[in-house]
């Protein structure tokens, strides 16, 4: 009898990725790619089913946090290059 080994290593790797981008929503477009590559990426390993499906579902919802927290935090760097910086007078 063959016992499968189950490998949960897409599932922490989209744990991770998630909560890097919760942790790091205050640097400008980061989280908002690592968030995107969580949500993929766990998705990807509830549906191959390798495990883990907890950690796989935490990645995704942290993922979509950090999307959120991202997209804010890009949306609050944006507002502030553009209105803080007085125009150049000639």
């Amino acid at each position: 009898m063959k016992m499968e080994k189950e490998s949960g290593g897409r599932a922490a790797v989209s744990m991770v990725m998630g909560i890097v981008s919760m942790v790091g929503c205050c640097v400008p477009l980061l989280p908002v790619g690592l968030a995107l590559a969580a949500i993929i990426v766990g998705i990807g390993s509830m549906v191959k089913n390798d495990g883990s499906r907890g950690m796989a579902i935490t990645g995704v919802v942290c993922g979509g946090l950090g999307l959120v927290m991202g997209l804010i935090s890009a949306i609050g760097w944006m507002n502030w290059l553009l209105f803080s910086i007085p125009p150049m007078r000639m």
